[in-house]
């Protein structure tokens, strides 16, 4: 059992009477006290300068002991069994209906669940700096659904927004790994509107966040938005260079390993989320224009979704008799900046209170959404893909079923499936990311280097051939059947003067016999040589002896034996 990370709850007013808490580390107190010191100042705390009064604060809060303990932690969301844990307040089963009775309708929230006497709480949320409390609360439930979601109904992009908001809190439930969806279009086509939407779930606009932060600073947004959805917009603004490992980041659930100034590991941050995108590029394109590559696992953790509905519209596909798309944005985005916070609480107190049964009912609406997702003969990665769209799909669905929503039952998932449809399309296949990756580098060196770096079989021994200085290997000419074409027949093309319609027919197809040196060095750079070509011969493209992942081939002029290459038929260039 973990026995660190004592505090010590403050509870005070500022001079505006508002009530103020704060969990602060015991730790801090070891110090000489600027920093926590400035803290309480921050929040509002009177108290003269000087390190005298720090001492005799310090001294106070030290020795003080209360009889009840809480427990604290530094990030928010579910901690233990139905206890959702927010920088004001802490959300329990016993606590929804005590909450409910004691919140003032229509009122924001800032500061409820800080005064003494409400709901029982065993959780506080404890920080050694301010952290900026995002989840705000504004207006009624049912406002939020007839002024928001009631609009986005019928716009597959708009509620799978909503929806990836409302499948934030169900993650740990179900049981998955985080990941997010990065939605790319063109200018003025929606997408800062999605987000809004989508932000409108738990808070203000201002919940929306940028990507344009350092590492370090999304590391701490990341632990801020723990069983929720982070929401970051602008994804052009993120350096090309760390948009690969930002993907990474948010997706592997924990901070970069640091140490203490005496050399010890630092205890590691931990987060839980999905993250929502947005962006005029894809994270493969951003990344290449630093020249990096794409690995199938960022694509895979960070899910690209074309925008545009294919309605001209952008983004939309109705409008709800709004005079023009642009009347339909305008009117939405006051309404998100109007109405908002109370569908994210709602489901968190939902969950919480149906917190045992919950995974179950999660458990089953996902393999069912994923199984109707996922085309057939699909591979893993596409499987994992449709799973966090199905967890999506569930979210909205279960949250309309318990009446969070006010849309019909289906809508969420007709939702996340025409998202889904969307990003497979924009894919191109249903294949493992690395596997198409592997097969389309061989196929674009193939194409780029075909006549520069393979010296023509039949030329070998012409002293008259040009030079290939830079050989990888050789290519050969066959005709329909596969059959090489002789040496002589090849070289008598001129002599004979064979006309270009009867040489298309006889000599068709080239195949590239490609040295093993030159298959691993430079035809699979990047790759596993041996993983290439299994997916090469998966794929029929490469000719092998019945053992190997080599065929043996004469080639005059490089050795009296047969030597082993690797063999690839001209079909490389028939494939999507």
């Amino acid at each position: 059992m973990i026995s660190g990370g004592w505090g010590f709850l403050l509870e005070f007013k500022d001079p505006d009477g508002n009530a103020k808490q704060w969990a602060m580390p015991a730790a801090l107190l070891a110090g000489e006290g600027s920093e926590w010191a400035g803290r309480l100042r921050d929040m509002g705390l009177h108290m003269a300068p000087g390190t005298k009064t720090r001492n005799l604060l310090a001294r106070y809060i030290d020795t003080r002991n209360p009889p009840e303990r809480v427990t604290c932690t530094d990030r928010v969301g579910w901690h233990g069994a139905g206890v959702y844990v927010l920088p004001t307040r802490c959300i329990t089963p016993q606590a929804v209906a005590t909450a409910a009775e004691a919140a003032a309708p229509g009122a924001d929230f800032e500061g409820e669940g800080i005064e003494p006497g409400r709901a029982p709480r065993r959780f506080v949320f404890q920080s050694e700096a301010g952290m900026d409390n995002t989840f705000h609360v504004r207006g009624e439930l049912a406002d939020w659904q007839r002024h928001v979601a009631a609009p986005a109904a019928g716009n597959s992009r708009l509620v799978f927004a909503i929806c990836a908001a409302l499948a934030g809190p169900l993650l740990h439930l179900a049981k998955l790994e985080s990941g997010g969806f990065h939605f790319r279009g063109a200018s003025s086509q929606g997408k800062t509107t999605a987000l809004r939407v989508a932000a409108s779930v738990f808070g203000r606009p201002s919940f929306m966040q940028r990507w344009r932060t350092t590492d370090n600073a999304l590391e701490a947004i990341a632990v801020q938005h723990c069983d929720s959805l982070l929401i970051l917009d602008e994804f052009g603004q993120l350096d090309p260079k760390v948009a690969g490992e930002c993907a990474y980041l948010l997706a592997n659930e924990q901070e970069k390993g640091r140490g203490t100034r005496a050399g010890l590991a630092r205890r590691r941050r931990t987060w839980r989320l999905l993250f929502l995108s947005s962006g005029e590029v894809g994270l493969s394109d951003h990344m290449a224009e630093a020249g990096k590559r794409t690995r199938a696992g960022q694509e895979v953790r960070m899910v690209d979704i074309p925008l545009d509905a294919g309605l001209g519209m952008g983004g939309l596909e109705q409008i709800h008799g709004a005079e023009s798309p642009g009347a339909f944005v305008e009117q939405l985005t006051r309404a998100c900046a109007t109405h908002y916070g109370t569908a994210g609480r709602a489901l968190i107190e939902w969950a919480a209170a149906h917190f045992g049964e919950l995974p179950g009912q999660l458990r089953e609406q996902i393999e069912r959404h994923r199984d109707d997702f996922t085309p057939a003969h699909a591979a893993e990665q596409v499987r994992r893909v449709a799973t966090r769209f199905a967890l999506v799909a569930a979210a909205g669905e279960l949250a309309s079923g318990a009446g969070l929503t006010g849309w019909r039952q289906g809508e969420a998932a007709a939702a996340a499936r025409a998202c889904f449809n969307a990003w497979l399309a924009a894919r191109g296949h249903v294949e493992n990311g690395e596997e198409v990756a592997m097969l389309r580098q061989v196929r674009h060196f193939l194409e780029k280097n075909g006549e520069l770096l393979f010296k023509p079989l039949h030329r070998t021994t012409d002293d008259r051939a040009p030079n290939t200085p830079m050989r990888c290997g050789f290519r050969r000419l066959v005709n329909k059947d596969g059959e090489p074409i002789k040496q002589d027949a090849a070289q008598s093309w001129a002599e004979e003067g064979v006309n270009r319609e009867d040489r298309a027919a006889a000599h068709s197809n080239v195949e590239f016999l490609v040295l093993p040196e030159a298959f691993g060095r430079e035809v699979c750079k990047g790759f596993d040589p041996q993983a290439v070509a299994r997916v090469l011969r998966a794929a029929g493209v490469l000719i092998t002896e019945k053992d190997r992942l080599t065929n043996k081939v004469r080639i005059p002029g490089l050795s009296l034996k047969p030597v082993r290459v690797f063999h690839i038929t001209s079909a490389i260039f028939e494939g999507e």
